[in-house]
């Protein structure tokens, strides 16, 4: 069985093959066979059916890893947060609501780290300002002195998120 796809995650420095197999069940899965191999399998001709299984992989790859590198930049800056949710929103990277609670976007696996940290550095900032004031851009360029640049970068990288990922529904698989 030949891979059918790749899936890129530059935030990870990871390239993960993509085999599908179609089986007789109406719904799909996606399983890791190894560390860069993964197994779509159930009803993959359906194109519905197999974005939410490749999406649910991707929320388990942020909570595996991001969440993770959340916490050493909270520990890093001081900026403590309560908790984490990983969400695969279409137009935000993440977020902070006042209950200091940060949701982070799967997608985020799509952007080189440097990226991942500023979007995370950005939100953690909206723990001490939940405005975007003068006084927020002081804090955020207190731990990412390069912010401009980074958010600069981030503004197109959209672009860069697979059509499956993005919400779109296309055929992953023919």
């Amino acid at each position: 069985m030949e891979p059918q796809l790749q899936i890129k995650l530059p935030a990870l420095g990871a390239v993960w093959y993509v085999t599908a197999r179609e089986t007789e069940v109406h719904w799909v899965a996606a399983r890791e066979l190894s560390a860069d191999h993964l197994l779509v399998f159930g009803a993959v001709s359906d194109e519905r059916a197999c974005r939410p299984a490749l999406v649910r992989w991707l929320m388990r790859k942020t909570r595996e890893h991001l969440v993770p590198r959340l916490q050493t930049l909270s520990l890093k800056t001081g900026l403590r947060y309560q908790r984490t949710f990983v969400k695969c929103p279409r137009t935000r990277w993440a977020s902070c609501s006042r209950h200091r609670t940060i949701s982070l976007n799967a997608k985020l696996l799509f952007l080189a780290p440097e990226l991942v940290d500023y979007a995370m550095v950005h939100e953690l900032c909206h723990l001490v300002e939940m405005n975007h004031s003068r006084r927020f851009w002081e804090l955020v360029e207190r731990h990412q002195p390069d912010f401009r640049k980074l958010d600069h970068r981030l503004r197109d990288m959209w672009k860069g998120v697979p059509r499956w990922a993005s919400g779109a529904v296309v055929p992953v698989y023919r």
